[in-house]
């Protein structure tokens, strides 16, 4: 009986061992990506592409990147298994023409290594009137359309992503007009002759109250109120429509 037993147990691990070893033989081992072996010349694509991407990550602003080359691009014809392309200068400023100084390294070695001026497009969503807004009107982003823009050539145009109800229109404006900063300023959510109400803070302790505006402030502004029950003239920043917070 034992030596019964022993034989299953025998026969048991040579039908594992006979599965495993079949799904290995099936599966195999796992291929690992190896390093470009064939040579290859550095292409213009490549290039445009490859400086747009860090001209995009050196100014770091939103929207999409368009560069167009205002001279002939000639890269050698040189073939090289790895390619590096850096831009070794920027302008300070940003424009929508840009002189760029950039090093073309080809295994190691320098290929090339040259000025390039591009035509920058910077394309973001704008904001445009759907119909005619008066002055001193509160901006509402629900009532307006967008349209696409060239950040670099029509500067001061308000982007999609900015403007809220703290702004107000400064002039009237016509229908299809792109909104620009000159066209907006904060409104003032604290008026001076105002009831308004005072969150009070030190540490975990809050106490809200009601106090007079000295002056009028829009958001983030140091304004000072008084006190309805003390008199007392304290420095606030205003938050929102008529409220203040104290910090102590």
């Amino acid at each position: 009986m034992v030596s019964f037993s022993r034989t299953i147990l025998f026969l048991t691990w040579l039908l594992v061992v006979g599965v495993c070893g079949s799904v290995y033989a099936e599966v195999g081992p796992v291929a690992v990506k190896s390093a470009p072996t064939v040579k290859s010349v550095y292409l213009a694509t490549q290039f445009m592409t490859e400086l747009t991407h860090q001209v995009s990550n050196h100014f770091n602003v939103e929207g999409e990147w368009e560069l167009t080359p205002q001279q002939p691009l000639v890269i050698f014809p040189t073939e090289a298994l790895a390619w590096e392309l850096s831009v070794t200068s920027f302008p300070a400023q940003l424009s929508s023409y840009l002189v760029l100084r950039y090093r073309l390294m080809g295994d190691g070695l320098v290929v090339q290594e040259n000025s390039l001026l591009v035509k920058a497009s910077l394309w973001k969503s704008a904001w445009i009137t759907h119909h005619p807004i008066t002055a001193r009107t509160i901006f509402d982003s629900s009532s307006l359309d967008t349209v696409r823009i060239d950040a670099l050539s029509q500067r001061d145009v308000v982007a999609a992503s900015a403007g809220d109800n703290t702004y107000a229109y400064t002039r009237d404006m016509r229908a299809d007009s792109l909104i620009t900063w000159h066209d907006l300023a904060r409104r003032p959510l604290v008026k001076k002759g105002d009831i308004v109400d005072v969150i009070a803070t030190e540490g975990l302790l809050s106490v809200s109250m009601k106090a007079l505006a000295m002056e009028n402030g829009v958001r983030g502004d140091l304004v000072t109120v008084r006190n309805l029950e003390t008199r007392k003239d304290i420095s606030g920043i205003v938050v929102s429509d008529d409220r203040v917070e104290v910090h102590f």
